[in-house]
């Protein structure tokens, strides 16, 4: 079950990043760009850490 919350969490972040981005289209660019990259970086963190509990059997 475990597994599944992960899974959910990740599409959630992910569909979350994607909406947060549409709504900065006509922001200014370095706001968009460290907007990225925050995004960018939470998602590798979390994905790091789903891996890293994962079974590597």
């Amino acid at each position: 079950m475990e597994m599944i919350d992960e899974v959910l969490l990740i599409a959630a972040l992910i569909v979350g990043s994607i909406l947060v981005l549409a709504g900065l289209l006509s922001a200014l660019t370095g706001l968009q760009i460290a907007v990225e990259v925050a995004l960018i970086v939470s998602l590798f963190y979390l994905c790091m850490k789903c891996i890293k509990r994962g079974d590597r059997t």
